[in-house]
This record gives structure tokens, C-alpha cells and sequence, in this order.
């Protein structure tokens, strides 16, 4: 009986050591045009086929680590206000695997606005006066 009862303990400490890893990690950096670390840049992973997202924010250096995904296809976005929002798509994510995605933001376009002023001089609807 003693024998019976090591046994089973050990088979079950065994086991345990054998957990299988179900989800995946997406991790990176985001870097600005010049080589600089983009810090609190929002990095959101969305599974294409559920629609499910996870959104992390990078550190000081730059970098982010969303762990915990679930094995799929995903668009990853990379986005901060200044910069123009950097796209990632078919980014495959597999059991126990982590995958890399590195995002370099370009500077945002400025919008600028012109106003032209001027008068309408007076505009004649007498052919007479159109010349020619």
C-alpha cells in the first residue's frame, strides 16, 4: 500500500512538471523615425477570427510584452498622439511561442489651413459686355 501511494505521488509530481503551454506572448519595441523610444505608445493585439484584443503600453525604452495570448492570427497596432498609427498584419501567434513585432512611428502630418481673402468685382450677365 505504501508502495502504491509513492507511486501515485510521484506520478503526479511528474505530471505537473509536464504542463502544456496553451498561449503564446507578442512582444517589441516601438521606436519613433530618428531611432528614439516611443514611450507609452498603446500596442493593441486583435485576433482576427474573434475580434478579442489585448492592449498593452510601452516603457521607457520602448518596449511592451502582451503575454498570455491565445494561439491565432493578429492585426497589432502600434499608435500615440503625434504619431501616425503603425499596422501589423497576419502576425501568427503559436502555443508556447513568443514572436517579436517591431514598430518604428513616423511623425503625424501637420493639417494646416489657408484662408484667401479677396473681393468679387461686379459680374455682368449682358453678353454684350463679354467681349470677343
Amino acid at each position: 500500500m505504501k508502495r502504491a501511494a509513492a507511486g501515485a505521488i510521484l506520478l503526479v509530481a511528474w505530471m505537473s512538471g509536464l504542463r502544456v503551454q496553451t498561449t503564446s506572448t507578442q512582444e517589441g519595441v516601438v521606436m519613433d523615425a530618428s531611432g528614439g523610444a516611443v514611450e507609452g505608445c498603446l500596442v493593441t493585439a486583435v485576433e482576427v477570427q474573434t475580434g478579442l484584443s489585448r492592449a498593452v503600453r510601452t516603457g521607457v525604452a520602448g518596449r511592451y510584452a502582451a503575454p498570455g495570448l491565445m494561439p491565432g492570427s493578429y492585426r497589432v497596432e502600434a499608435g500615440r498622439e503625434g504619431f501616425r498609427t503603425a499596422e501589423a498584419e497576419g502576425v501568427k501567434l503559436s502555443a508556447g511561442r513568443t514572436v517579436q513585432v517591431e514598430f518604428t512611428l513616423q511623425v503625424a502630418g501637420q493639417r494646416e489651413q489657408m484662408q484667401v481673402k479677396g473681393e468679387v468685382g461686379a459680374v455682368s450677365t449682358n453678353a454684350a459686355d463679354w467681349g470677343g
